[in-house]
């Protein structure tokens, strides 16, 4: 998440839970706020906590998550394996989205290029742009449109450049091969989590 909007979780944590470390990410921390909800990671298990304001205890079990390992974005998996949420009815792409448990809004279009913000239970989470098919996330709106101006002009050397010996080695070449390839198979893998998430 990219940051917390809602304060009254904050304060009930800081009251019922105060020695709990909350962040934007469970990389950096072992609990993170998305919507009315705190998720606590702990040996085996997320937590799941619903906040309420009508009670002394504001913050309330809603439901736990076991894990056998951590592989893959554990909020997300916490999220659908919990049985607490519905999936966003939304009409952006999935390309911009990324999963079916996130949202995404336009909220700017310059030209061909269209910026979105996506989000997780209503949290932001970060902001894509997009054109043509081609797709950019990054943390604020302005290194989205960059990243994706970018992969613009990366895609036109690509198409456009004589390979040569002495240009094989280039870091710019070697960066289009590799976000090429990486997108190439995050497509593939994509399709493939369609039926898992």
């Amino acid at each position: 998440m990219s940051q917390f909007t809602n304060s009254k979780i904050l304060a009930a944590v800081a009251t019922e839970m105060p020695s709990l470390n909350i962040a934007k990410s469970f990389d950096d921390s072992h609990a993170v706020i998305a919507g009315e909800y705190l998720f606590v990671r702990s040996i085996g298990k997320i937590t799941i906590y619903h906040f309420d304001d009508r009670h002394l205890i504001k913050l309330k079990p809603a439901a736990i998550v076991e894990f056998s390992n951590w592989e893959g974005d554990i909020l997300l998996i916490a999220i659908k394996n919990s049985g607490l949420f519905t999936e966003p009815d939304s009409s952006a792409p999935l390309s911009v989205r990324l999963s079916r448990w996130h949202d995404a809004k336009p909220i700017y279009r310059i030209d061909d290029v269209m910026i979105w913000k996506r989000s997780l239970l209503g949290e932001p989470v970060d902001y894509c742009a997009t054109i043509d098919g081609l797709a950019f996330h990054a943390a604020t709106l302005r290194e989205a449109a960059s990243g994706l101006d970018n992969q613009i002009k990366s895609a036109y050397l690509r198409r456009n450049k004589t390979i040569t010996i002495d240009n094989f080695n280039e870091p710019s070449f070697i960066e289009a091969g590799i976000i090429a390839f990486r997108e190439a198979f995050l497509i593939c893998k994509m399709r493939n989590a369609l039926t898992h998430f």
